[in-house]
């Protein structure tokens, strides 16, 4: 199952572009695991990890690169920033691919400025593209999507 979720102000932003312009909304699949997406008004592409309300993951992706069946990569880091004024409450955090772990130092909420930290450790099972997923559920009818991937030798 796909589901392709727009937010009601992406949506807001997608029917005022579309009285001036034609916007387009692209996604990009892999042996149907989502790898990206891409949102633009008159080609100019909208920040696709920013929250409206200030909430960002960084890096976009994580890319793995090749690694031995059964041996684990060194971690990768993702940083959750608020750069509101206020706190903020956070959903979860949920992780998809069995060839993927995580540990956070993220907890229920982030407060205002601050940043929490998602390391993700790829360790392929089997030979081949291996696909994941971080979401993080800002709890304020936002989720970032980060795709991962790697290769197993």
């Amino acid at each position: 199952m796909t589901i392709l979720d727009v937010s009601t102000d992406d949506a807001r932003k997608m029917m005022h572009a579309r009285s001036r312009s034609r916007p387009s909304l692209s996604v990009m699949f892999l042996a149907g695991a989502m790898l990206a997406t891409a949102f633009s008004i008159n080609g100019t592409p909208q920040d696709a990890t920013a929250d409206q309300a200030g909430v960002t993951v960084t890096p976009e992706h994580l890319d793995f690169g090749e690694a031995a069946t059964g041996t684990a990569t060194a971690p990768q880091r993702l940083t959750v920033t608020n750069s509101t004024q206020e706190g903020m409450p956070l959903g979860g955090i949920i992780l998809s691919g069995i060839d993927f772990s995580q540990t956070t130092t993220c907890g229920a909420s982030l407060d205002a400025g601050a940043s929490c930290s998602i390391e993700v450790t790829f360790k392929p099972a089997t030979t081949g593209p291996r696909l994941g997923t971080v979401s993080v559920d800002t709890r304020r009818g936002r989720t970032r999507i980060v795709p991962l991937n790697g290769t197993g030798k």
